[in-house]
């Protein structure tokens, strides 16, 4: 069966390979200028000298090498960012990272963030590409907490200053015989009631029709009850007493048993 390596083995193994590049590169540089101390030398006795090479093109050093170089590794940058947020993925992670000032030139910048979300032991793993800052969990529980406290604060200091529903159309329909439903939400809006229902006329005939200071004269047309001019009791019609069905039990079918041969 394969053996599978750790991360910190393949670390390990790249690192070693690196040194081995860097002195390869020293030896051939050094070999190269002594060809050119020769070159030099052929040349001035005459000789010809071997076509000049194009210089060798320098490569972008690597992640690790700035992150190392750095004040700030990749793993403090991260536990900077995601401080309090509670869980990130890795994409948005990256991201933060990049935002903070984390430089990288990396195609693959999100598996070098995931491998150190990973391997860092400030991170916890909540699931597949999600993760946490140890401790930041409660602090984001106490922020949502906070919010939602606020939010709620708002609710109520909204719900005190404006009054319900019920008494703003028992205010706009005192001195009228009739009132449809169309003209309650028409005056109850121009009263300056702000209302968060997706269906502010289904609410409003909802308040009518559950009102008891209300009475429906026909579909949609509503009044209200024992004012001064106003249609008497026995002209509204009367609500209608929907009966329960009856649950009818089904009767089980009789099993015949099998005679014996």
């Amino acid at each position: 069966m394969p053996t599978t390596r750790s991360i910190a083995d393949l670390r390990r193994e790249l690192a070693a390979k690196e040194s081995q590049m860097a002195k390869l590169r020293a030896q051939r540089d050094k070999v190269a200028k002594q060809l050119a101390g020769l070159d030099r030398q052929i040349a001035a006795l005459g000789g010809e000298a071997a076509p000049a090479r194009k210089p060798a093109r320098k490569r972008a050093p690597k992640d690790r090498t700035r992150a190392a170089r750095s004040t700030r590794s990749l793993g403090d940058v991260l536990a900077e960012v995601l401080g309090n947020k509670g869980n990130v993925k890795v994409a948005q992670a990256a991201k933060l990272a990049l935002e903070a000032g984390y430089k990288s030139k990396s195609a693959q910048f999100g598996n070098i963030v995931s491998q150190t979300l990973s391997v860092d032991k400030r991170f916890k793993k909540i699931s597949r590409g999600v993760y946490v800052l140890k401790g930041g969990e409660k602090a984001a529980v106490r922020k949502v907490g906070k919010k939602v406290a606020e939010r709620t604060a708002k609710a109520g200091k909204r719900t005190k200053t404006q009054q319900s529903l019920g008494d703003l159309l028992a205010e706009v329909a005192k001195g009228r015989k009739l009132l449809s439903v169309a003209d309650a939400v028409r005056l109850g809006l121009e009263k300056g009631y702000k209302s968060q229902a997706k269906n502010f006329q289904l609410a409003v005939n909802q308040a009518l029709m559950k009102d008891k200071r209300f009475g429906r004269v026909a579909r949609g047309i509503y009044t209200l009850k024992r004012q001064e001019g106003g249609i008497p009791d026995e002209m509204l019609e009367r609500p209608v007493k929907r009966k329960a069905k009856k649950k009818v039990a089904r009767k089980k079918p009789k099993r015949i048993a099998a005679r014996g041969s």
